[in-house]
């Protein structure tokens, strides 16, 4: 009664942080683009951003979630079931970055510039240069982390060739 095909036999889990990083990586590419563009609601302001980010959310939500789920996609079809080790940090500093992004962009509404979520959970006001500076900052971060996984996903060898996913070399 044993299993002579191996059909029954589980595929080996991913471990380690490369594992919780890639069960994690579909996850967070739908739910860090939703917190985005539902951050105006969780805050006592709203606005102008928030209605602008509810208008924009049906285009917003899926183009991020698809760019940020891009990186994956092509590290499966050359056969990584692990994110691989050098994609692992460029990732989880763009996770927070989205997150950092979410919690210092301030509102704007008709009476002027409304508190981030930062602010508003310190309790204590901000001065508005540091608040647009972090909000800046971290939009850059996002970008640029995320343009860096892309790059190392595109360089990442096929897993199951000899060599098991090594860069691409250019020669």
């Amino acid at each position: 009664m044993g299993d002579p095909t191996g059909a029954l036999r589980r595929a080996p889990q991913p471990h380690g942080i490369e594992g919780v990083v890639w069960r994690l990586w579909p996850w967070m590419s739908w739910i860090l683009p939703l917190f985005f563009a539902a951050h105006g609601f969780l805050g006592t302001g709203g606005g102008w951003t928030t209605i602008f980010l509810v208008v924009v959310s049906p285009l917003l939500i899926p183009a991020a979630g698809l760019l940020g789920a891009l990186p994956r996609f092509l590290l499966r079809r050359r056969g990584h079931t692990t994110t691989p080790a050098p994609v692992v940090w460029p990732l989880l500093l763009h996770w927070c970055a989205w997150i950092a992004l979410t919690l210092t962009m301030p509102g704007r509404g008709d009476g002027g510039s409304l508190p981030s979520l930062l602010q508003q959970a310190l309790g204590v006001p901000m001065a508005s240069s540091l608040e647009r500076g972090l909000c800046y900052a971290s939009t850059g971060v996002a970008v640029v982390s995320w343009v860096v996984v892309l790059v190392l996903a595109i360089r990442r060898g096929d897993a199951r060739a000899p060599g098991g996913g090594v860069p691409v070399s250019s020669s």
